[in-house]
């Protein structure tokens, strides 16, 4: 392992994002997880819908906000039969082809009951069964009955693929959820160096944590709300290119290990793509730079930039293979370097300022 940010302490605490369900509206428990570790480094604060902060030198006037989500995709129980299996609902835009077969966690109110996603054999089913839709599919627990089900189990209960957090050579990781705790993770370790180096700030940094982006964007709405930033760099994974039937022609050029991606769109001011830009090449830091798909919209960022009187906004991403799937891969390099340009960025902001 050969990075400038990323260390077996902090890798540590990645697998512990990755680990813990976090599933639209149920993202309590991540709240407390990311505030006891950046506790350390800042202030911290948890609101009523499970956005999280952690501030350094929150007196400024001038205040940069970081914004990543640590919601992933999931289901939803929506009926207990009397067999006892278990038909749900997608929590957030989840790829139903990649359902079957899965191994999944309910989370229930006394504990978290495992389940398997289940169909009709293919030996036994018609064509048009052969890809089944959501409504078609089935959790079975292994319990016999609604009755021994329902001691675990209620209507309401969110689910999550299992966890299958893994480090692949030297440089990869899989996991469901990389979508976009990998972008919590990048933000937890510059507020980490911003701490640890004493540099004396000028201005506020925020770092947040936000619920409900899979659903809509909602929890960053709030945090914005409540913290009137002047800018804000939005952390958020991107569709890999580097994989068959993605032609470079339609949807650009993003590579995973060849650096962080800086966005170009309507939802990305220039002075700060600019900026970005100017910074990674100064620092030799590895940079993709990515026109994305629309003009506008797919993050956090379109929602923070019509905050108030308006915010400037910029997005960087990690590339990501396999999105809103169970087997989801990044690039460890490229995670690197996206802590490296915002840390970097920051200082010369401050510079700036002071």
């Amino acid at each position: 392992m050969n990075y400038k940010f990323i260390t077996s302490e902090s890798l540590e605490f990645l697998e512990q994002l990755l680990k813990q369900p976090s599933t639209s509206g149920g993202e309590k428990a991540i709240a407390e997880l990311y505030t006891s570790y950046m506790s350390s480094y800042g202030n911290t604060m948890i609101d009523n819908m499970y956005n999280s902060c952690c501030v350094i030198n929150p007196a400024s006037e001038f205040k940069i906000m970081l914004d990543a989500h640590y919601d992933e995709v999931g289901l939803q129980v929506v009926h207990i039969a009397d067999n006892g299996f278990i038909y749900f609902r997608r929590n957030g835009w989840i790829d139903h082809l990649t359902l079957l077969g899965q191994e999944v966690t309910i989370i229930g109110k006394k504990k978290n009951i495992d389940g398997v996603i289940g169909k009709k054999p293919i030996h036994l089913s018609k064509p048009d069964d052969k890809n089944p839709d959501i409504d078609d599919m089935w959790i079975d627990t292994g319990l016999n009955s609604r009755e021994e089900v329902v001691k675990y189990v209620s209507v309401g209960d969110l689910i999550v693929y299992k966890s299958n957090v893994k480090f692949m050579g030297d440089e990869r990781i899989i996991s469901k959820g990389l979508d976009d705790k990998i972008g919590v993770f990048i933000i937890s370790q510059v507020i980490k160096q911003l701490a640890i180096s004493k540099i004396n700030l000028n201005v506020g940094i925020y770092g947040c944590a936000s619920a409900q982006e899979e659903v809509g964007g909602r929890g960053c709405i709030i945090m914005s709300h409540r913290i009137k930033p002047n800018i804000a760099f939005c952390l958020d994974v991107g569709f890999s290119t580097d994989i068959p039937g993605l032609p470079e022609t339609k949807y650009g050029h993003m590579y995973l290990g060849e650096g962080v991606v800086i966005c170009h769109s309507c939802d990305n001011n220039k002075e700060m793509t600019e900026l970005l830009e100017k910074v990674a090449i100064e620092n030799e830091i590895p940079y993709q730079p990515y026109t994305t798909l629309s003009p506008t919209g797919g993050t956090d960022t379109c929602k923070i930039q019509l905050i108030d009187e308006g915010v400037k906004t910029a997005l960087l991403a990690i590339p990501n293979r396999y999105m809103h799937t169970p087997i989801e891969m990044c690039d460890l390099r490229d995670v690197d370097a996206a802590i490296g340009l915002l840390f970097k960025v920051i200082l010369a902001l401050n510079k700036d300022l002071s």
